[in-house]
């Protein structure tokens, strides 16, 4: 039988297409240069969440997104805010606390030998706050209950603790 690989039947095979983390373009074999570093990636996904978040207080302010239409139901108002209550108390100092791990302080090598200070935990540390924050503007404006508001202010103070830092080492002026 032939195999179909190189590599010893102890080493996992290598993946392919898009499961890939590769910051090259596809079809370019060079890793000279990558065109989007992994903290502006990171960057680019929070800077989404908060202009998500801005359009809908904008479609709902200026009526074309009717507001209020759960007000009436006060059991499943009560629900839903403890629900984001315990929600946004529980996620604030997982997100924060997630720094203080070894492993996202020791950072990953890209391919073109730059070591920066991220990986996939800092993507869960934003998603960890910009998903209850999305939610609760739009708890906001279906129940306009003034806690989702609270809520949604203090979830955006502690997203900008969560942002990743662009940390370059070996270069002047890089940020320890």
């Amino acid at each position: 039988m032939s195999r179909r690989s190189e590599e010893p039947y102890w080493q996992e095979p290598k993946l392919k297409g898009s499961l890939q983390l590769s910051t090259s373009l596809p079809g370019n074999n060079t890793h000279h240069a990558s065109p989007i570093s992994l903290v502006n990636k990171v960057r680019y996904i929070a800077l989404m969440f908060l202009i998500i978040t801005a359009v809908l207080i904008i479609l709902f302010e200026t009526g074309i997104l009717p507001s209020g239409i759960c007000s009436g139901n006060t059991q499943v108002e009560f629900l839903v805010q403890t629900t984001m209550i315990i929600l946004t108390l529980g996620v604030i100092p997982v997100a924060l606390r997630m720094v203080k791990h070894q492993s996202v302080q020791d950072g990953t090598e890209e391919p073109n030998g730059k070591k920066e200070k991220i990986n996939a935990k800092h993507l869960i540390r934003v998603l960890l706050i910009a998903i209850p924050m999305l939610l609760n503007t739009i708890c906001y404006y279906i129940y306009i209950k003034v806690s989702f508001a609270y809520l949604g202010v203090i979830l955006l103070i502690a997203f900008l603790f969560v942002l990743p830092k662009k940390q370059v080492n070996g270069q002047g002026g890089s940020r320890q």
